[in-house]
């Protein structure tokens, strides 16, 4: 199982403002959100540790992880298991949120988010 700290690290160098799975005007994010999987096969922060089959990339394609519950758990690939839904939600604001990333990666604005999570999930909570 990989650690939150290995996940969250491996999240901020996933990503720029152009290969991030976004979707405009989002129901739930009022005006930026993220698709689990896009037309164009870009994931997000959890689509990217969805098992390849999940239903999550069909149903509820941009509904909120914490809607999932314990579902979220067995959509998971084996090595992302074990972690709680709110871990995924925090991870998953990193992705969603435009500030974080510029054409080259993650911004200052997304360096100091990946700190926080660092200091809240990473360090004391492996």
């Amino acid at each position: 199982m990989k650690t939150k700290r290995e996940i969250i690290l491996e999240t901020s160098k996933k990503y720029t403002s152009k290969n991030r799975s976004t979707v405009e005007n989002s129901l739930y994010f009022g005006g930026e959100g993220c698709l689990y999987k896009d037309d164009e096969g870009y994931k997000c922060a959890v689509g990217r540790c969805l098992r390849d089959d999940s239903r999550l990339f069909h149903e509820g394609n941009n509904l909120p992880v914490t809607r999932f519950k314990e579902e979220l758990e067995s959509e998971l690939k084996a090595e992302y298991r074990g972690h709680c839904n709110e871990f995924w939600a925090e991870l998953q604001t990193l992705h969603d949120q435009g500030t974080h990333w510029d054409y080259k990666g993650i911004s200052k604005k997304g360096e100091e988010y990946v700190e926080y999570l660092l200091d809240t999930w990473g360090i004391n909570n492996p």
